[in-house]
């Protein structure tokens, strides 16, 4: 994809590698160097004379496979327009320049790993914290239910234990005026008589006692 011709990048281009007749699709899916003195010796080996896909068309050319632990990750090439441009020192340089592109192209696709990964991690943090703060703030929601249910448990407790004696006090403070009215009204009549003096003054002791003991309870 990356190309260099006269000092010149050329534009980026693809080659699919189900394009079998191209000297860059063999040397990338058989891991198999590919060097031809002269374009000729590319029929021998593909069947037919590829046109170039971008720039010009070489004679001497060069395809070697950059390898990374046993796996071919991308080939490198030179190539020339004159025949026989390349001996073997020539040859024997590119695989050293090779090799260590290959150890770049792996660290820098290490370096993207880690980097894609860390951002992850950096989003699966942030998703953990925000969880978090959400049980938080459902947990003191919780909280704050629960404390509103249990006061309102007791204020009905409280509520019982108050209404319940004071109704007692109520009731019997109504049945005593009640008492004090018919007391009354036998004495404004004349007929008032000892015995019913004498209850009505044992029903007010009983009618007081059950007040103080109810409103004691309060």
């Amino acid at each position: 994809r990356f190309a260099i011709e006269n000092g010149i990048r050329l534009p980026l281009f693809e080659e699919p590698l189900t394009d079998s007749q191209r000297p860059s699709v063999l040397c990338v899916s058989q891991a198999k160097e590919v060097i031809v003195k002269e374009a000729l010796e590319l029929y021998e080996i593909l069947g037919e004379i590829p046109a170039p896909q971008q720039g010009d068309a070489t004679e001497s050319i060069i395809y070697l496979p950059l390898e990374m632990e046993e796996k071919v990750i991308g080939c490198i090439s030179v190539q020339s327009k004159v025949k026989n441009a390349y001996n073997d020192n020539d040859i024997q340089m590119l695989r050293t320049i090779g090799n260590y592109t290959a150890i770049a192209l792996a660290n820098a696709d290490s370096v993207e790993k880690l980097t894609r990964t860390h951002r992850e991690l950096e989003n699966t943090f942030q998703q953990l914290k925000d969880t978090h703060d959400n049980l938080k703030q459902t947990q003191k929601e919780l909280i704050e239910s629960e404390k509103i249910a249990s006061l309102g448990r007791i204020v009905a407790g409280v509520s019982h234990e108050i209404n319940t004696p004071l109704g007692i006090a109520i009731t019997s403070g109504s049945s005593l005026r009640h008492k004090i009215e018919t007391l009354q009204s036998a004495m404004e009549h004349k007929q008032l008589k000892r015995r019913q003096l004498y209850d009505f003054f044992q029903y007010s002791f009983d009618s007081i006692d059950y007040v103080e003991s109810s409103l004691s309870r309060v």
